[in-house]
């Protein structure tokens, strides 16, 4: 017996105490219940983490989507108002109480309405403009989008 309380043969060969803890070093290759639970429990963590940061980016992609498309839809319409062919065309596009229309893109339904103002245009008016306000509403916006353009008469 040496100094380690282990049990040599004479050729150098493991004996008694040595090889039992050999033996139970090899035997212990997989894991506990206990260390299972544990795993499963952080991993299930995890993904509940995970799928709420889905829901809530998804949730905020598609209001981001919207908020898009609505300004598409005022730009578009502002774009037809500035290219009409005479500056009187314009009067039939909106009006002072807004023309209203319903616009639906992809199964989603949007309110464009437009507003116009003629300042001036008077025998002895030194101005001539008109000033055009689209409004884009949607339920999922938080308010309504509006931009406002001027345009000038000739």
């Amino acid at each position: 017996m040496d100094a380690g309380g282990l049990l040599m043969h004479r050729r150098g060969r493991l004996t008694g105490e040595t090889r039992r803890m050999r033996r139970m070093r090899r035997g212990r290759r997989g894991l506990t219940l206990i260390e299972v639970m544990i795993a499963l429990v952080i991993l299930s963590s995890a993904l509940v983490g995970m799928a709420r940061f889905i829901g809530t980016f998804s949730h905020a992609t598609k209001g981001v989507s919207n908020q898009q498309r609505a300004l598409d839809l005022i730009s578009n319409r502002l774009d037809s108002i500035t290219r009409q062919p005479s500056y009187s065309a314009i009067d039939s596009m909106g009006s002072a109480g807004g023309i209203t229309q319903s616009v639906t893109i992809d199964s989603t339904t949007y309110t464009r309405t437009t507003y116009l103002t003629h300042t001036g245009g008077g025998l002895t008016d030194t101005v001539d403009f008109k000033t055009v306000t689209v409004k884009v509403a949607q339920g999922s916006l938080a308010q309504p989008i509006e931009k406002t353009t001027i345009v000038a008469g000739h």
